[in-house]
């Protein structure tokens, strides 16, 4: 018996050996959120007040749900081998690894606790990357109806909107920015590919100088920078931040922000969703009132499993 459990074992590697050569990546479900030091009673300990006064506000139960994934169970699937541990989704209850240790792999699939064990596509070569950021900047971009760029402001406006005006008139922003609703005390999340340099960019002057931004963290590297990577999420969050009046206003200029980058341009996989849902959840636990979000998802590059 014991030479037949070896040579499973050893069959096992194998198998996890021919996959981890293409995959790297892995979502890891789990079963249940047994043993969590975390209850329901006592939302507070994983929920901000803004976020237990919104829930109160829209009379949203707290369930299951909003555990987070039990502690044990994420660090013993840290402690399995080579196993970086990429983000968690409490709401799916699983975490994205990535490791090429093979054995690492059989010991979490073996684990009593875990439903599944499941790889994701690897990262594209870098010609694949090039060409699926050049497919991303020139998908053709659509719109229902075209901003009236002859918009004409009056004495009464707040703000002198600059080349904005056209959009702002579309949406009838200035009637809100006259009653005096530029989005202050709202805190919106923004989830997108990247800011590019919002830190140096006088669009944002107003945002950076008044504490606006509450919050950073990039989903896909696992650091808090987001000011060097794609401009997509810099250019959206111009249409809602920008205070530059006579030049360019944005639609709530008052608003507080977190910025999340979760989309990697190079790529489109699945962990690009585990990772919209890990900033969301994130958002959510905060007490966010909204989130912007400029993405979508409805294809996959060359084959993938979750």
């Amino acid at each position: 018996m014991k030479k037949v459990f070896t040579l499973l074992f050893v069959f096992s590697i194998a198998i996890c050996g021919t996959v981890h050569a293409q995959y790297t990546k892995y979502i890891i479900k789990f079963k249940h959120k047994g043993t969590n030091p975390y209850s329901i009673s006592n939302p507070s300990a994983y929920l901000t007040p803004r976020a237990l006064a919104r829930r109160a506000r829209y009379g949203i139960a707290i369930d299951s749900a909003d555990l987070p994934v039990t502690p044990r169970f994420i660090d013993s699937v840290r402690l399995s081998g080579a196993v970086t541990i990429l983000n968690s989704s409490k709401w799916l209850n699983q975490v994205a690894i990535q490791t090429t240790d093979a054995a690492a792999l059989v010991r979490i699939s073996a684990f009593p606790f875990v439903l599944s064990a499941g790889p994701l596509a690897a990262r594209p070569s870098a010609t694949n990357a090039q060409q699926k950021v050049n497919k991303k900047l020139d998908a053709p971009v659509t719109t229902t109806s075209t901003p009236d760029n002859n918009f004409v402001e009056t004495v009464t406006d707040v703000y002198t909107y600059g080349t904005s005006g056209g959009q702002v008139k579309l949406h009838n922003g200035q009637f809100l920015h006259n009653r005096g609703y530029s989005g202050q005390g709202m805190q919106m999340a923004v989830m997108d590919a990247g800011f590019f340099h919002y830190l140096t960019l006088p669009t944002f002057d107003s945002i950076r100088n008044n504490g606006q931004v509450l919050g950073t963290w990039d989903f896909v590297a696992g650091n808090a920078s987001v000011d060097e990577d794609n401009a997509h999420g810099m250019q959206c969050l111009s249409t809602i931040a920008a205070n530059m009046p006579g030049v360019f206003m944005g639609q709530a200029p008052k608003t507080s922000f977190y910025l999340y980058r979760t989309e990697d341009v190079a790529s489109e996989y699945p962990i690009e969703e585990q990772n919209w849902a890990a900033a969301a959840e994130r958002a959510d636990s905060l007490g966010v009132d909204v989130f912007s979000t400029s993405l979508g998802y409805y294809d996959f590059d060359g084959r993938y499993f979750i």
